[in-house]
């Protein structure tokens, strides 16, 4: 994994390998998921999606994006459902509102929220 200094944001491999997904999540959003909870959660289901090169797991970061996104509910107490945090709007990256709301939608300015 190679990082420009002259950015300020990482850049990231088109295909990270599970240890290097783990540090993504942890480096992006604070979220902490162990490589061995990620190979768990590709067996049991639940996980980000990833891809199979013969048995080894890749993962892109914009699908950890998406699943990040689709996990994260922001709760007032604990026995609120949670709000969904993520929200569709020309605020968020392109290409993961125009899959979820579609580009119709981001063009007329809607908001859409997701469960």
């Amino acid at each position: 994994m190679s990082m420009d200094n002259d950015e300020a944001a990482p850049k990231w491999p088109e295909r990270l390998r599970r240890r290097d997904a783990s540090v993504y999540l942890r480096k992006r959003y604070g979220v902490e998921r162990a490589p061995a909870t990620l190979a768990k959660l590709a067996a049991t289901g639940g996980g980000p999606d990833y891809e199979l090169f013969g048995r080894i797991p890749y993962y892109r970061p914009v699908k950890l994006d998406e699943w990040v996104l689709s996990q994260l509910r922001l709760r007032r107490s604990t026995s609120d459902r949670g709000a969904p945090h993520h929200v569709c709007s020309t605020d968020e990256a392109d290409a993961i509102a125009d899959r979820c709301c579609g580009t119709d939608a981001i063009a007329n300015g809607e908001v859409r929220r997701h469960d």
